[in-house]
């Protein structure tokens, strides 16, 4: 996946070469240890602001998200003397605003979009919740 910082994408593609390689039976020569089948990867949009793949409520956790990123306040708010960066100019607030949109997809107050690049399984698309 593509974002606005080059180490997070580059980040994706050291994940999806670390899943591809953990399923490689002599991989390792058994050093380190058997291989294991990644079931999914999702990718979690930090940046971008696209159409996710799926949604998921996170109504009841949004203070704790919101908490988590104002404990980086160095890096998210202008100081005197500091350089403007996207993040140091309402990222905070797009990011709830961002996440307030999402929910409204699904009828929630709060969600976080997520990309996959594999399919989705559902067993019964008319029991799952909409």
């Amino acid at each position: 996946m593509e974002d606005r910082h080059p180490d997070h994408g580059r980040c994706a593609r050291l994940v999806e070469e670390a899943v591809f390689s953990a399923g490689i039976r002599r991989y390792g020569a058994g050093e380190l240890g058997d291989a294991h089948r990644v079931r999914a990867v999702y990718y979690y949009m930090i940046n971008a602001f696209c159409r996710p793949h799926f949604l998921i409520d996170i109504s009841e956790t949004i203070n704790d998200k919101l908490d988590s990123l104002r404990a980086y306040e160095s890096q998210f708010q202008k100081r005197p003397g500091s350089v403007d960066t996207p993040l140091t100019n309402g990222y905070i607030e797009m990011i709830e605003s961002r996440e307030r949109w999402f929910g409204q997809q699904i009828g929630a107050a709060y969600a976080e979009g997520f990309l996959t690049k594999t399919p989705i399984h559902l067993s019964n698309l008319f029991e799952e919740e909409r």
